[in-house]
């Protein structure tokens, strides 16, 4: 019987051989029995139960090396919200990629699959998209001046101001480092002050969404040409909640701050 942590996952399988795989991996690394799992034969099965409630995230094989990103595309369709990870073989990565471009939420390497690992991304694949829920549900209206595309504007902060575009992405790098640290002592992701802050003062130097974009690229560009291919995966996993936080944060320095702009 499922307790209210458990994570229910669907396995998208028409052979069943890949949902045996996870329940073996399981197995061995979920004791507590936190993570249960059912098997369904097409994604669009997998939407409608997903659609219904009946379900927290979907493990959606990727077959290579004919693969194609079409499941991802009609899981979407019927189940748009859903956390979906993507399970690909080591030699088609390139296709969870793309997978990822289309909608997933996060990718797995079947070769490289062990319990803890899937467990994890598991749950890291539905608080992703509580996240997402989240700031969908507390977005407030930009400013009309901050809500749109650089060219629209005097100049993005990256040209306007450098140097303080600079320590914005110095600032929100470090943010990036502690959360991978928390990450490899699978010490939990819990909130950071640090992050309210910052979205403050971005909202003090008018930076808008794609400004918050640019700070991210920029800090994750410095850290790809210093850590090595492993610890990298953890920075995106980790940006892309950061990430979500940080422009949740602003809009909401917005909506208090400027109550009225137009």
């Amino acid at each position: 019987m499922s307790g209210p942590d458990t994570i229910r996952t669907l396995v998208v399988d028409p052979t069943r051989e890949i949902a045996e795989r996870i329940a073996a991996a399981l197995g061995e690394a979920d004791e507590s029995g936190s993570v249960t799992v059912a098997r369904v034969e097409s994604a669009g099965a997998a939407a409608e139960r997903m659609a219904r409630g009946e379900a927290d995230v979907v493990l959606l094989p990727l077959p290579g090396p004919e693969g194609s990103v079409r499941p991802i595309v009609e899981l979407r369709a019927g189940a748009p919200e859903a956390p979906v990870v993507v399970l690909t073989s080591a030699a088609d990565e390139p296709l969870a990629l793309k997978a990822v471009q289309f909608g997933a939420t996060d990718h797995l390497v079947l070769e490289r699959l062990y319990g803890t690992l899937l467990v994890r991304c598991l749950r890291h694949a539905v608080e992703v998209e509580k996240v997402r829920a989240r700031l969908r549900d507390y977005e407030a209206p930009w400013p009309p001046s901050l809500a749109v595309e650089p060219e629209g504007r005097a100049a993005s902060l990256r040209a306007a101001r450098p140097d303080e575009f600079a320590e914005l992405s110095a600032d929100y790098g470090r943010l990036l480092d502690r959360a991978v640290d928390r990450a490899l002592r699978d010490a939990g992701r819990g909130a950071d002050p640090d992050t309210r802050r910052l979205a403050r003062r971005a909202g003090e130097l008018r930076a808008g969404p794609h400004d918050l974009i640019e700070v991210h690229a920029a800090a994750m560009e410095a850290r790809q040409r210093e850590v090595g291919t492993l610890r990298m995966k953890l920075y995106v996993a980790e940006g892309r909640v950061r990430l979500l936080e940080l422009t949740g944060h602003l809009a909401s320095y917005y909506r208090d701050a400027l109550p009225g702009a137009d």
